[in-house]
Parts: structure tokens; C-alpha cells; sequence
């Protein structure tokens, strides 16, 4: 059996940012970016350029991207959990649609998401990102990174410092395999 190509899909900001590091650790491996808004100059990704291939989608219309997938390849979908009453999360909302079309479709896929940390959501917000987040993992293999539980795991790192707990979560779950 010939072994599918890895494709590592960083979705929205989370996904930008945790894509960095599976650009500099998995050599030969596909690289997508899907987000809501542009790189900005100051972006780590961008030091990378050339290496990954970067979409600007409209949340309302995300069936447009469907077709740039293909079986022969096996996914990971790098996101952050969470909720906003003023704007929907591209995120979240990018996670749920392919996560949704891989799972109807049959594709080789895994899920990496952060959750919030525990300061960013009062009981109303947990209600829903607890919701959201067991509607994605009905969907498939689901890997959870717990931020407040790597930071006591690992220390107290800024926010920059988050995003490679998707490559570190990911890596000790396939290690395990």
C-alpha cells in the first residue's frame, strides 16, 4: 500500500501561526493556508514563503474551496476553538466545513485544535465552545491541545510561543501509533 502525502491545512489565525512549525519540521509535506484576512508583514509564516500555498476565503461561501482537495493525500487541520458573539472565528468556522466535507467524503484526515485559555471565556462562552467543540470531534480524529494545561506543562510562554503546542500535541499522539 503506497503511503498518501501529508498535507498539514493551517486554518485561520491559530492555523497560520502553527503552520510555521510543521513547515520546519515535516520536510516532505503539502502546505495550505485558508484564512478570513491576509498575512500581514509582521507574520512568521512569511519567512516561509514559497513553501506553503495561502487562500483569503469568504466565511459565507467556503464551498468554493472543496476543490482543492484529493484522497491521495492524508490531512491535518490545524485550528483554535473558540467563540466570538461580534464575528464568527474563521477558525472554527473553516474546521467545521472541510472537517465536514473530509468526514462525508471519506478523506484521510486528523484534527489539531486548541482550546481557549481559561482567562479568554466566561461559563456562557464554555457552553458553546464545549458544544462546538464535540460537534468537530464527532467528525474525526480529534487531538486536543489544552493550553492552560501545556503552560503549566511547559511554562508560562506569550502567545507567539502557543501555536507550536499543535506540532507537539500532534507529534505525541502519532509517536503512540
Amino acid at each position: 500500500m503506497k503511503l498518501k502525502k501529508k498535507c498539514f491545512i493551517g486554518l485561520g489565525g491559530a492555523g497560520r501561526n502553527a503552520l510555521v512549525y510543521f513547515i520546519e519540521k515535516e520536510k516532505n509535506a503539502e502546505f495550505m493556508l485558508f484564512d478570513a484576512e491576509c498575512t500581514t508583514k509582521d507574520d512568521k509564516i512569511l519567512d516561509y514563503e514559497g513553501k506553503y500555498s495561502e487562500q483569503i476565503v469568504n466565511i459565507e461561501k467556503l464551498d468554493a474551496i472543496t476543490n482543492q482537495f484529493s484522497k491521495d493525500k492524508s490531512y491535518v487541520l490545524l485550528a483554535s476553538l473558540s467563540y466570538s458573539e461580534f464575528r464568527k472565528k474563521a477558525s472554527t468556522a473553516l474546521v467545521k466545513h472541510i472537517a465536514l466535507y473530509f468526514y462525508k467524503n471519506n478523506y484521510d484526515f486528523k484534527i489539531v485544535l486548541t482550546t481557549p485559555l481559561i482567562f479568554e471565556y466566561n461559563a456562557v462562552q464554555h457552553l458553546k465552545i464545549n458544544k462546538i467543540k464535540l460537534e468537530i470531534e464527532s467528525l474525526g480524529e480529534t487531538i486536543i491541545v489544552n493550553l492552560d494545561e501545556y503552560l503549566k506543562k511547559y511554562g508560562d510562554y506569550d502567545l507567539v510561543h502557543f501555536t507550536k503546542f499543535h506540532y507537539i500535541a500532534w507529534k505525541n499522539v502519532i509517536n503512540k501509533i
